[in-house]
């Protein structure tokens, strides 16, 4: 796979509520590896063409892409994680009689949301980000995607919003945060609500927004011969492992589907079978371009009980998934089996080991030179 061309660097974060911290805590070790190769000044920032985030992958992608007043990364990957820990119970409190709410409206308040994001970011706007987002988003009015992205933001005033109300917008999960309104001074208006209703594992979307590069679907119609010119980092959130049997299913009118001792089951549907869905379409195509080590996709479905739960806030419950992140280092890569839809091992490669391979690719690519 020798080249002299510069490959083109992606990092897709899934949605996720509170588990963001999995994804959080692969990110600091990625970062440690690159400083251990380039030095202690180095982030994340420094080595992607894009970064995607959807719902609390868009936190990440937020605060991956915004600078401080030096122009550098305000934020190391260490301290994301740091923000989960600080900031989750603010986020989603932890009400006696939690399971209650949300039946006659949101479960929370999005006042803490909106405060954090703006102590966190501030004003800054999509065209401004340290290195292009791409966030996306779904509004109740359109009914349809809206994809937010810092090269889009460049050349329309539009879409050039806060970052903070578009992250507060791909947060707005249905039922547990209210829709983000806001209104453009193009007079353009927004009513947005989770992105991860049209793409919670955002990797595919990301690639049409790499500037002066062919699309996924491009790449289709030209028999895959761009892939290799890609590195993609997909992380996701883990999924739960509970399953409904269609006996059981038949029982529930429309409480059922939004009210569940395991949260709302349409809503954890919708995304598992989002993020699902693209990491079978991506895995497949680095297969058939003969690339599958430029695509590496970290992934847990064996999520059980309230470890499970996007709002579980619970000091205990964030150190759990902080453990589950780092366990997830020392599995084997897996990837989705084509034919079953079941996850497997591929190769003898470790998580660990793939995401040193990825860094090293990654520092070699930022210096010009081939590998």
């Amino acid at each position: 796979m020798e080249t002299s061309r510069r490959r083109k660097c992606i990092l897709s974060i899934d949605g996720g509520g509170v588990r963001g911290v999995i994804p959080a805590t692969i990110l600091e070790y990625l970062e440690d590896c690159l400083q251990e190769l380039d030095g202690p000044s180095v982030r994340l920032a420094d080595y992607f063409d894009t970064i995607a985030g959807t719902s609390t992958g868009g936190i990440i992608a937020a605060m991956l892409g915004t600078p401080s007043k030096d122009n550098r990364p305000m934020f190391m990957a260490k301290e994301i994680t740091g923000f989960y820990f600080a900031n989750a119970q603010k986020i989603f409190p932890q009400y006696f009689l939690k399971s209650a709410a949300g039946l006659f409206g949101p479960k929370y308040s999005e006042k803490p949301m909106e405060s954090l994001l703006h102590e966190y970011i501030g004003d800054l706007k999509m065209r401004d980000t340290l290195v292009p987002l791409v966030i996306p988003t779904f509004d109740t009015k359109l009914q349809q995607p809206v994809f937010f992205t810092t090269s889009e933001a460049k050349t329309n005033e539009s879409k050039n919003a806060f970052l903070r109300d578009v992250v507060r917008g791909t947060t707005a999960a249905p039922t547990y945060l209210p829709p983000k309104y806001f209104q453009m001074p193009t007079g353009v208006e927004f009513n947005l609500v989770d992105g991860g209703l049209a793409a919670n594992n955002p990797a595919l979307n990301c690639s049409r927004y790499i500037d002066n590069y062919i699309s996924f679907v491009l790449a289709i119609v030209n028999c895959y011969q761009r892939f290799e010119e890609l590195l993609v980092i997909s992380l996701g959130c883990g999924d739960q492992t509970v399953s409904y049997t269609a006996k059981e299913i038949a029982k529930w009118g429309a409480l059922g589907w939004v009210v569940h001792e395991n949260g709302a089951p349409i809503i954890n549907m919708l995304s598992n079978a989002s993020a699902d869905i693209v990491d079978h379409t991506i895995s497949s195509l680095f297969r058939l371009s003969v690339c599958e080590q430029n695509f590496l996709r970290i992934q847990t479905p064996e999520l059980e009980g309230s470890i499970a739960e996007v709002d579980n806030s619970s000091l205990e419950n964030l150190k759990k998934l902080a453990m589950v992140g780092k366990g997830l280092l020392e599995r084997r890569v897996q990837m989705v089996n084509l034919e079953t839809g079941t996850w497997q091992d591929v190769g003898n490669e470790t998580n660990q080991e793939a995401i040193k391979r990825m860094a090293n690719w990654l520092s070699q690519n930022r210096k010009g030179t081939s590998f």
